[in-house]
């Protein structure tokens, strides 16, 4: 059985933590009121008309998801990708430079 590359439902960051959730945050020195940054977010991205709709949160929350491994793997592909061209190295494997090779200043 294969996974899903991506899953669609309300992302935890569109819903404020419920009260008992909020004094366990806040029991451990976290501010709870830092976990409800969607409305402001999406209000502000509303009123960009320089951006795209579909760039956009959706006011519901309902967003994809997808899975961190996978989704990393395809970041760090394509990263180094354009880094390698950049300091024209040429290895058959894209999955991780020599160590010789300069290092990305994306990754610290």
């Amino acid at each position: 059985m294969s996974l899903p590359l991506a899953v669609n439902y309300r992302s935890e960051w569109s819903v404020e933590p419920l009260p008992i959730v909020a004094r366990l945050l806040e029991s451990v020195g976290i501010d709870a009121s830092l976990f409800n940054w969607w409305p402001d977010v999406f209000a502000h991205l509303l009123s960009d008309v320089l951006l795209p709709p579909e760039a956009k949160l959706p006011a519901n929350g309902v967003v994809w998801h997808y899975r961190l491994h996978d989704f990393m793997r395809w970041v760090n592909r394509t990263n180094w990708r354009s880094e390698w061209l950049k300091y024209k190295v040429t290895v058959g494997d894209v999955r991780m430079p020599p160590p010789d090779v300069p290092r990305s200043r994306r990754v610290p």
